[in-house]
């Protein structure tokens, strides 16, 4: 968001029209340039992992591995706060 701040600024100032229609295009503009960004993020990482000598599809791997443990480790913590600590939330089997 900051690199594109200058941008904004020297677009609102050299554009010609009302203020509001500056700022309006320029803000939208911003925010379409950003979804862009978003969209393709994870495309990008793949390239740049690629450019680097990564096989092919190693960033995704590595990343569903992450969340993968990330869900994993927040279940057991659920678990755990859950099942300790408190009598009467669940019984035994035996």
């Amino acid at each position: 968001m900051v690199p594109a701040l200058p941008v904004a600024a020297a677009l609102i100032a050299a554009l010609p029209g009302p203020l509001s229609v500056r700022l309006t295009a320029t803000i939208i503009g911003v925010v379409v340039g950003l979804l862009y960004s978003f969209v393709f993020l994870h495309e990008s990482t793949e390239r740049r992992a690629s450019r680097l000598g990564y096989p092919p599809g190693a960033a995704g791997t590595a990343r569903e591995q992450r969340q993968a443990a990330d869900v994993l480790a927040r279940d057991a913590e659920r678990f755990l706060r859950e099942r300790s600590g408190r009598p009467g939330r669940w019984r035994q089997w035996w």
